[in-house]
């Protein structure tokens, strides 16, 4: 019985500490946190994560950020705080460091390489 109570609690409560690691790791990196919300059920998000991200990822040209991929029905707490309780997905959030205190540019709907490169580069130039 008691196994299966934490069994049970690793798993309800599993998803939420595996994103406070990442958010925490990527934090720790300085990189910028590339912060991308979908859910399973949302087709533009799957096309988006399957045809955009994660080829991205692959070819390494999200190397410059860490990248945290968010399920807004997993980490619902998470996602209020960040997008609102009426939210619209996929929505991508880069959080970057400025002057020592964190930034965010946010972009909503779903998102071209182009266009997940060019807030990149923004982000980037801000820097200079």
């Amino acid at each position: 019985m008691f196994k299966l109570i934490i069994l049970l609690l690793c798993v309800q409560f599993g998803n939420n500490v595996t994103l406070k690691e990442r958010l925490d790791t990527a934090s720790r990196s300085e990189k910028p946190i590339l912060t991308v919300f979908s859910a399973k059920w949302c087709a533009p998000c799957q096309l988006m994560k399957n045809s955009v991200i994660k080829p991205m990822e692959a070819s390494g040209e999200l190397n410059s950020v860490s990248l945290v991929m968010v399920d807004v029905d997993i980490d619902k707490e998470f996602t209020s705080r960040q997008i609102g309780e009426d939210f619209t997905i996929p929505t991508i959030i880069l959080f970057f460091k400025e002057d020592g205190r964190w930034l965010r540019y946010k972009i909503i709907g779903y998102q071209t390489k182009d266009k997940i490169l060019q807030i990149i580069e923004l982000q980037k130039k801000r820097k200079k």
